[in-house]
Formats: structure tokens, sequence, C-alpha cells
């Protein structure tokens, strides 16, 4: 289901507290099965508060424009250049201030949709969210993390905010996010085992310091943090955070940043017309020689 205006706020509570008992969709049409549908909301709005809603695997994203995304007590900045995941029974609070319009690309996907989609993702990604319960109605958990929003997500997104999709593409395209979501989180699950040498449960909780580094990084990578800056973040000592870090993502704090720069710079010269100057500078390079040399 595309949508392109916000529901109301009063009738989203009570569907999602619901977990839509009486099948009733936005537009009032009778759903197929009880929990949230397939939603994909692309709206543009200047203002708007979607406090405590009970809401169900989601990807947040804006085609443009910022928004405020909290999750679980974590409170994040979205850009065009990122995407951020919740899980199923987690309550969001989605805020848009903003002085030009913002535009929103966020899927939230429905219940039995993914509990059915995630049962049937290829083996080693299904080995690194199998359900350990023996429920077969059990929904793997993600990171709450920000993503950068590669190429090949923003064209499924883009696919999806196309009215002229027909169901079978739709779905198509949401099993393939969900695909790509796992991909990602096996991606992490390999790099908390690159910290030999360490408890499972300190792996994780590593883990979970240095994604909140990451979150910052990926919103502000235009500027240079300082390594205490970064290190007060994760909640660890400056040198222990720069050597766990090196093990997670095999490559420091200022090669990730880097890293980052470089491929946002990749997409601005094949997308935009702006000269290389302009590009530097607000990448946050010295000059256009430092971001040349760089890009080499």
């Amino acid at each position: 289901m595309l949508a392109h205006q916000f529901p109301d706020l009063k009738w989203l509570r009570t569907q999602a507290n619901t977990n839509f008992a009486d099948r009733r969709s936005m537009d009032g049409r009778i759903l197929a099965t009880d929990g949230w549908p397939n939603v994909i909301m692309n709206a543009t709005t200047r203002d708007v508060v979607r406090d405590n809603i009970l809401g169900p695997l989601s990807l947040f994203s804006n085609w443009s424009g910022h928004s405020n995304l909290t999750v679980e007590k974590k409170r994040v900045t979205l850009s065009p250049d990122v995407f951020f995941v919740s899980n199923s029974d987690q309550y969001y609070t989605l805020e848009i201030h903003e002085d030009a319009p913002t535009e929103t690309a966020n899927i939230h996907f429905g219940e039995q949709f993914s509990r059915d989609a995630l049962h049937t993702i290829p083996l080693r990604t299904e080995q690194l969210l199998e359900n350990k319960t023996g429920d077969e109605t059990h929904v793997p958990v993600f990171q709450n993390r920000i993503v950068p929003l590669s190429p090949e997500f923003r064209n499924i997104i883009g696919t999806l905010l196309n009215p002229g999709k027909g169901l079978l593409e739709e779905e198509q395209g949401l099993f393939q996010l969900l695909v790509m979501l796992s991909e990602e989180e096996l991606k992490l699950r390999q790099q908390q085992d690159n910290m030999k040498s360490l408890k499972s449960s300190t792996k994780a909780e590593i883990m979970k310091r240095l994604l909140q580094v990451t979150d910052y990084i990926y919103t502000t990578y235009q500027t240079t943090p300082g390594l205490n800056e970064l290190a007060a973040i994760s909640c660890l000592s400056k040198f222990h955070f720069l050597r766990l870090f090196k093990l997670a993502y095999g490559q420091t704090p200022y090669q990730f940043i880097l890293s980052l720069r470089v491929t946002r710079a990749k997409e601005l010269l094949q997308k935009t017309q702006e000269d290389v100057k302009s590009i530097a500078d607000a990448l946050g390079f010295d000059s256009s020689a430092s971001f040349s040399r760089t890009f080499q």
C-alpha cells in the first residue's frame, strides 16, 4: 500500500495498539490478515509529529530533507543518505520540523509478510537469523541503527515509490529489501566476531557502543570529529575505542569517514552537475587538491 499522507494519529494509535484487529486499512479496505499491512509512506511535509507509535519491522528514510526519529530511547537525525531500522513491537516517534519540505520514504513491512519472507531467506542468512525458540511466528530482531542508503537500496525504494507499480512488483521489492537487510545484519555479526578472545556478551555490548559511534558518523561525516569525541560517545577510553573499532571494521575511524566521503563523492559526480570544488567543500575536504588525492 502506497500512502501519500499520514493517517489520522488517533486512528493509527488505535490500530497499532489493537494489532489492526478490525482488519481495516487507512483507506477503509478490509485487510487479508491481522496485524500491520505493508505500508510505503511517501508523504511530503514541513511539520509533523507521530509520537509513540507501536510499529512493525520498519525502514525509515527520506527521499529529500531531514527528520528526527526516536526508537527505544535512541534519537537520530535522518538525511537522504541513510536509513534506520526498527523492529516489530518497538515504539517509534517521527518528527519533522523543517523550513523546506521533507519527502519521506518509510517502509513498514506487514507482520504476516515479514514473518513469511524472513523464513525463506537463503540459508547463509537464515542461519544468522534462525528461530531459536521453535516458534514459526517469530520475527528476527535487527539492530536499531543507521545504515547508508546504497544505490541498491535506493533503486528498490524508488521502485516502491512508483504509483504505477503492481502488487507483484511491490512484494518483490519488499522481499528484496528484507534480503538486503538480513545481509547487512550478517555483516554486522561478522564484524562482532572479529573481536576475538572476548566473551559473546562482551562483544555484543561493545558492538552496541560502536554502533552509537557509526550512527553519529553517518550523520556528521562531512566534519572530522576528534578521537576523544568519538570515544566519549562509545563510553570507552580513547585507545580502547580505537583498538576495538579497528578490530570490528578493519579500518580506523578516520579511514571509515574518508570511505564514506569518497562513496558520496562518486554519487555526486555521477548524478549532479556540481563541480569538484563544491563537492569537496560539501564533504568536508580541506581543498580540491586534498579531495582529488583522496579520491584517487
